[in-house]
């Protein structure tokens, strides 16, 4: 059902665009849904691993919310203040003053929602974003960020159903 969603509202979309807009730029749409499909499937994953760690339904689902709140809200807010702490500069008056230190994109690339970020940039040739320079360091392609993507959406999946092998026996 996720994947269906997913597919048929973006793909929708992508004919959309396509139709009025040109099919150029086709493969970085795709990569796009797929990198989509693999981040709603990591989070569904993480709940999946949590209701086996956990001794309550309301426990596991408060662990899943935590988590995705965590990775979309508090993970840059974090990753961006320890980056101010250690001197990076944040002009946003002056694009070209804006200073990101590479470990910070290295570190902010841990995040599953932000792999789908710098796979979006990377599957679209884009270096900036809202006209502020985003350099990725070279390790970071579509293809690595739909391979951590693919992982993050697998290996919870895979710890879950050891858990459940082991309960069972």
């Amino acid at each position: 059902v996720l994947a269906l969603s997913v597919l048929a509202g973006l793909g929708s979309a992508g004919v959309a665009i396509a139709v009025s807009a040109g099919a150029g730029g086709w493969e970085g749409y795709a990569a796009l849904m797929v990198g989509t499909l693999l981040l709603a499937l990591a989070f569904v994953s993480l709940g999946i691993l949590f209701s086996t760690l956990a001794s309550k339904r309301s426990s596991a689902i408060a662990l899943a919310v935590f988590v995705w709140f965590f990775f979309t809200v508090v993970w840059g807010l974090l990753i961006f203040g320890l980056a101010a702490a250690s001197g990076a500069s944040f002009d946003i008056t002056n694009p070209s003053a804006f200073n990101i230190p590479q470990w910070v994109l290295s570190v902010d690339v841990a995040n599953p929602a932000e792999e789908l970020s710098a796979l979006t940039l990377a599957s679209f040739g884009m270096h900036q974003v809202m006209g502020f320079p985003v350099e990725y360091p070279p390790w970071v392609s579509a293809g690595s960020m739909l391979a951590a993507l693919a992982l993050w959406a697998f290996l919870p999946l895979a710890f879950a159903f050891l858990r459940l092998r082991r309960l069972d026996f």
